[in-house]
């Protein structure tokens, strides 16, 4: 097959017989499979007085369980020589106000993350986890709030694909948003508690 051709699957990644079933469709294209992206990400930003159980349900099985799933299709074909990257958060370090979902999803990706690079990397399969800041995307666009050092996402791309090759456990994209991660993660649950209080979340969302 012509390699430099482009195969299009849409499947919901919460059905791993859709998956399977495209993974394979693609595989009698190409025969190989070197990178796969896992990029699965959806958040229902709301203020923190209108959580809204169902749309939380559905982003912890969009982020956490779709990931899982296309995790699981790849093993049962017992692949070789392959990457994985998974692409978390740096929401992953704490629970957010008005995001408490989202990170739990992407903490629970980073979780899988260290549980299985050790025993995939026995099999010649590295996985990978990207933590990138603030991308612009249609899922922060209606947001007020401060997004410093924002990436489009076809720079967070070409990043992530120039460093997939030094086989790194965890890609660095941008030393701020290593620094983020690295601060959330060392503040305490009631320092942060205290900020978010000070916070007028009618400002940060167009519909409240």
């Amino acid at each position: 097959p012509d390699i430099s051709c482009d195969y299009y699957y849409q499947v919901n990644i919460q059905d791993r017989s859709q998956i399977e079933t495209a993974i394979n469709n693609y595989l009698e294209q190409v025969n190989k499979i070197d990178i796969v992206i896992i990029n699965a990400g959806i958040n229902n930003f709301h203020h923190p007085n209108k959580t809204v159980y169902l749309d939380e349900i559905e982003v912890i099985k969009t982020n956490l369980i779709g990931p899982l799933n296309i995790l699981d299709s790849l093993m049962k074909i017992r692949m070789t020589h392959l990457n994985i990257v998974l692409i978390g958060s740096i929401a992953s370090s704490k629970g957010l106000w008005g995001s408490g979902a989202y990170c739990a999803s992407k903490a629970g990706l980073k979780r899988l993350w260290e549980a299985y690079y050790g025993p995939l990397s026995k099999s010649d399969i590295i996985l990978q986890l990207v933590e990138p800041g603030f991308v612009k995307t249609d899922m922060i666009k209606d947001l007020y709030y401060p997004k410093p050092f924002q990436l489009t996402k076809e720079n967070l791309c070409q990043k992530i694909i120039s460093k997939i090759p030094q086989n790194q456990k965890k890609i660095n994209i941008y030393l701020p948003f290593v620094l983020m991660e690295y601060i959330l993660r060392l503040s305490p649950i009631f320092f942060l508690s205290f900020i978010q209080q000070k916070i007028n979340y009618n400002k940060f969302f167009k519909k409240s």
